[in-house]
């Protein structure tokens, strides 16, 4: 079963895509260290912010393909 199935299923599509879109926020702003610190005590350098981002959109396309 995909993933966006199992997820609409749970009920937590709105959720889901809710957090993403904030972490995508997140990804983008100029505090996004200061943020990554604070909730999970790591630092981000250019190329992982850049791909976890580059995940955070293919993540946020599949739900739109899905729906």
């Amino acid at each position: 079963m995909c993933f966006w199935n199992q997820v609409e299923e749970a009920g937590l599509e709105t959720l889901l895509k809710d957090r993403l879109a904030e972490l995508e926020e997140i990804l983008q702003s100029e505090e996004v260290n200061a943020i990554w610190w604070d909730r999970l005590g790591l630092m981000l350098d250019d190329g992982e912010r850049r791909m976890t981002l580059k995940v955070v959109r293919w993540l946020q396309r599949s739900a739109k393909t899905e729906s």
